[in-house]
């Protein structure tokens, strides 16, 4: 197992404002900040507190133009190896088995929703345990929308993204006004179906990529050595409700230093602007492998997922062994992706010890997600 010095994670506690139209940028709150304490091995861990809220203020602000601009206006990525020497992009890739880091482990498995209480099947009984929707976020110039899933902890709250659909590396603010759907229908906003974003978590790491943002196409563009550190949690639950969504929809499971080379559904929502097309998630098998200098990114690739027209499959998951409700176990996340000859592949990070670190700091804030 590496004898790194641990990554710092870092907290964002996600807060609710008023917005005047779906073009017009959220006022920013008063917000306070606190660094927890550190020891000589590991880095501080950054809480950054905005606001609560509750589902009446949330249902005032997402309303369906704002939804509809949203699912209309995905953000995306690709990979930007303009920073790599071509003699290095064109290395030989390593067999697969030589890449395996650290010891593979399991941080939870799938779950289905819990048979007791108000579950996702007396909620929804035509669509029980969907474990995996889209993130709604307000950003510059309007609200947008990555891919994201659940999965499962003690915590039953954490949704799992990529961290370009939460900041922008460290060339932007955080977003606002985090919300999940697992599903969306004209007018309603189902109970069980739409979860508050609380907190934010991804590795200090991704604070200091060089994120380059087209406004025009909603693109960002991650240097590829970065895609490492390209995933994040949202702390999600339903104030007032007592509903937590991993028992109300169920979860994937998790697991990291897993074989670069798995077979993996990928799931992820495209861009729409069609009602009756909001809920089809763009679904890709395939046998993934180690992308090029994987020993040095830590990057996973999967051929033959089309890139041009997969628009908005960032933050979906890589899961293995799905079931027929496509709950499994998420290896990965979609950061965007490939340039060149690697155009009609997606690229995702690896997940290590430094995601079981993560995994596990975002699980202890999620707890207690609304104080």
């Amino acid at each position: 197992m590496k004898n790194s010095v641990s990554k710092l994670s870092v907290s964002l506690v996600l807060g609710l404002v008023t917005l005047t139209g779906v073009g017009i940028a959220p006022t920013a709150q008063a917000a306070s900040s606190e660094t927890a304490g550190q020891d000589s091995t590991t880095d501080s861990n950054v809480s950054h507190q905005i606001a609560s809220k509750n589902m009446d203020q949330v249902e005032k602000v997402w309303t369906d133009a704002a939804i509809k601009h949203a699912l209309a206006h995905p953000l995306d990525a690709e990979a930007d190896s303009s920073s790599v020497a071509g003699s290095s992009r064109e290395a030989q890739q390593p067999s697969s088995g030589a890449l395996q880091q650290g010891q593979r482990g399991v941080l939870s498995n799938p779950v289905a929703p819990v048979p007791d209480g108000p579950t996702a099947r007396s909620l929804n009984p035509t669509n029980p345990g969907k474990t995996f929707g889209r993130l709604l976020f307000f950003g510059p110039g309007g609200t947008y929308s990555c891919s994201a899933s659940l999965v499962n902890s003690s915590s039953k709250n954490l949704l799992l993204t990529a961290a370009h659909c939460l900041k922008p590396g460290k060339n932007g603010d955080w977003y606002t006004d985090f919300v999940y759907y697992s599903e969306w229908k004209k007018g309603q906003a189902p109970i069980g179906h739409i979860w508050p974003g609380y907190t934010a978590h991804v590795k200090d790491s991704w604070l200091d990529v060089d994120v380059k943002e087209d406004s025009a196409t909603h693109t960002a563009s991650i240097p590829q050595q970065a895609i490492r550190y390209d995933y994040g949690f949202v702390v999600i639950a339903a104030p007032g409700l007592n509903l937590r969504p991993v028992n109300t929809l169920g979860g994937n499971g998790m697991s990291y230093n897993e074989p670069y080379d798995f077979n993996a559904t990928i799931l992820g929502y495209p861009a729409t602007a069609s009602d009756e097309a909001a809920n089809n998630p763009f679904v890709c098998k395939t046998k993934t492998n180690a992308y090029v200098l994987a020993p040095l990114y830590n990057t996973v690739e999967a051929p033959n997922c089309d890139g041009q027209s997969a628009d908005g499959m960032s933050g979906g998951p890589w899961l293995t062994d799905p079931d027929s409700g496509m709950k499994g176990w998420a290896h990965s996340v979609t950061s965007g992706s490939g340039n060149g000859s690697k155009k009609n592949s997606l690229l995702g990070p690896y997940f290590d010890d430094n995601t079981k670190e993560l995994f596990n700091y975002a699980n202890d804030k999620g707890k207690d997600p609304v104080k």
